[in-house]
């Protein structure tokens, strides 16, 4: 049984990559882009993450790293996400900025609580030397690089329609590469 479990987690993260992730991918704007595992283990997952909207990358995670206990992903809960160099690319437009495939949102606004539910909840996120980088045509791309360590609170939505975690508060320290270093605590409203 042993020899059984153990091919059971050599061969998921190439069945998971090969079936499960394209058929995910192909209902979204998201369908030419990859998703590669590279260990799983009982507790933790690792990979990288290139999501592609036409011919535009929209986030490029070169090494991610999940912790997870067995039981939490039954309820949709992962302990830590981990992203190494991650690049997110955002449009702007006046006043509008949007990730491209998603739609936009005034710049000058907050954004909608009901636009932030998740499909699993993250207890901690940590960013580590992760690039946001705002494609504007008027002006010079801006480029801003950051190392965070970010603890959520979330709610569970009861609503079918909507994903299974809303974020009610989000806290932790930030790092800029500009040596600039801050604390970040929001509270969503309901």
């Amino acid at each position: 049984t042993v020899v059984v479990v153990l091919s059971c987690f050599i061969a998921l993260p190439a069945f998971v990559e090969s079936l499960l992730i394209p058929r995910l991918l192909a209902p979204t704007p998201f369908a030419a882009s990859s998703i590669r595992l590279l260990r799983l283990t009982p507790s933790s997952l690792s990979g990288s993450v290139n999501l592609v909207v036409e011919n535009q990358t929209v986030l490029s995670i070169p090494h991610f790293e999940i912790s997870y206990r067995p039981t939490g992903l039954l309820s949709k809960q992962i302990a830590t996400l981990t992203l190494h160099r991650g690049e997110l690319h955002l449009n702007r437009h006046g006043h509008e900025i949007s990730i491209p495939g998603i739609a936009s949102t005034d710049a000058g606004s907050a954004p909608s609580t009901n636009n932030l539910g998740l499909p699993m909840g993250v207890d901690r996120l940590i960013c580590d030397s992760c690039t946001i980088i705002v494609h504007d045509r008027a002006r010079d791309d801006l480029h801003v690089t950051l190392s965070a360590a970010l603890e959520t609170q979330l709610r569970e939505s009861h609503a079918e329609s909507s994903p299974a975690w809303r974020l009610a508060t989000l806290s932790g320290t930030i790092d800029f590469e500009a040596g600039i270093h801050g604390a970040l605590q929001v509270q969503m409203d309901t």
